[in-house]
């Protein structure tokens, strides 16, 4: 015959053990890996690039929980491994491409992390578009607005039937 205590054990201790077990996952009680694809302005793998994925507590700026280099890259594809006491679901997870040799980089990606023991994140470069703000051409502007702000103000002076 069953005992009473066998019972209680397995109504009472085996549900709060599983319930115990999914709360330590789900609060960042495995590894979590972190892994993706590289992408130049073409849209192809970018090769020999450095990734740094960094965890945040509170968003980026927040509290650093974790911080992981990968690279430079031999294929376009990077992976980290966060141990379970460097993230919890909810983080912020931070990830930030670097071209080789001090090439700049490509815009961040920030994501929520999820529970999960694997997450995908890709990163893409962006193609550079000049800004206004070169002091060559806002000279240039300058100047031609200068140019026909006074051919303006010399022909204000005529008469229509002079001109």
């Amino acid at each position: 015959m069953i005992s009473s205590f066998a019972v209680v054990f397995a109504f009472v201790a085996v549900p709060v053990a599983l319930e115990y077990a999914h709360l330590a996952k789900a609060q960042g009680g495995v590894p979590k890996t972190v892994w993706g694809a590289v992408y130049d302005e073409n849209g192809d793998l970018y090769i020999g690039v450095t990734v740094t994925v960094n965890m945040w507590t509170g968003g980026v700026g927040g509290t650093l929980h974790g911080s992981h280099v990968d690279g430079p890259s031999p294929d376009g594809w990077y992976s980290v491994i966060f141990l379970d006491v460097e993230w919890t679901a909810g983080d912020t997870i931070q990830v930030i491409a670097e071209k080789p040799g001090g090439g700049g980089q490509a815009p961040p990606v920030t994501v929520g992390c999820d529970s999960s023991g694997s997450q995908e994140i890709d990163v893409h470069f962006q193609t550079a578009i000049p800004q206004f703000g070169s002091p060559a051409l806002v000279t240039l502007v300058f100047c031609a607005m200068l140019l026909f702000f006074f051919r303006g103000t010399k022909n204000r002076g005529r008469s229509r039937s002079a001109r």
